[in-house]
Order: structure tokens, then C-alpha cells, then sequence
């Protein structure tokens, strides 16, 4: 009897690895369907027009390829470093040539307000890491729709 409960035990972790490995899977989206998503978010807070749309479309596939070979790459941190540096201002250049000025501008003040959100996330890590106590909920709001250069 023992025997028989030890089995089905080991057979039912079997499938449940297999099965979160496949999920696991599952999530993982292509860069043309992140690039996808992120071009229906901008299109709506941006109120884009159909050749902006995909415009923002391109860029954001350059964007997430580039990310996912960085990913697959050897690099050095400083050089991944300087990359993401040399990338983030060529990306800003394409995003206002693509943007009318009132349109940038929003991209701009959405690009801070993420940024402020990210420092203060990362200070809150911080603060607990060390054991101190910090004013960050346990769960934090996080904005999806908020874009953060990462490159």
C-alpha cells in the first residue's frame, strides 16, 4: 500500500513538472508579439494614427529582437552597458520621429513618471534587503502600460 501511494505521489510530481515547464513555455512571446502588444497599448495612449501604429510597430520589433540576442550574448556588463546607452538614445530619436511633439512629449512624461516608480521600487528593495523597515506595500502597484528603457 505504501509502495503504491510512494508511485502515484512520484508519477503525480511528474505531470505537474512537466506541465509547469510547458506553461513556463507557453509565456514566453516572440518579439513581433510583444512588439504587437506594446504598439495596441501606445496606439491607444498615444491615439496614433494607422502609419504611426506601424511605425511604433517596426521599432518595437527591432527593440525586443535586439533584446532577446542581448539575452543570448556573452557581453560584458560594461559592455552591455555602453550598448543599452548607445541604443536607448538611437531608440529616443526613432520614437520622435515617429511621435508628433505633443505626442513625444506624453512618451517623455510617461518615460519619467516610469523611471521615478523604478527608483523608488528599487529603494524599497533596498531598505528591506538591509532589514530596514520601508513604506512599500507588500504588493506593489505596477503600470503594465508604463514603458521603461531598459536598453
Amino acid at each position: 500500500m505504501k509502495r503504491l501511494i510512494v508511485m502515484m505521489f512520484a508519477l503525480l510530481m511528474i505531470g505537474v513538472s512537466g506541465w509547469a515547464q510547458s506553461k513556463k513555455q507557453a509565456k514566453q512571446k516572440t518579439p513581433e508579439q510583444m512588439a504587437k502588444q506594446r504598439s495596441e497599448v501606445w496606439a491607444k495612449e498615444f491615439d496614433l494614427s494607422a502609419e504611426q501604429k506601424q511605425q511604433v510597430y517596426d521599432l518595437q520589433v527591432e527593440r525586443f529582437s535586439r533584446i532577446k540576442q542581448k539575452r543570448n550574448s556573452e557581453l560584458t556588463k560594461d559592455e552591455r552597458v555602453q550598448q543599452n546607452q548607445a541604443y536607448r538614445i538611437e531608440y529616443r530619436e526613432k520614437v520622435k520621429t515617429i511621435l508628433t511633439p505633443e505626442q513625444y512629449e506624453k512618451w517623455q512624461l510617461k518615460q519619467e513618471n516610469a523611471k521615478k516608480k523604478a527608483a523608488k521600487k528599487q529603494k524599497g528593495n533596498k531598505a528591506s534587503k538591509k532589514g530596514e523597515s520601508n513604506n512599500v506595500s507588500p504588493e506593489p502597484v505596477v503600470d503594465e502600460s508604463a514603458e521603461v528603457d531598459v536598453m
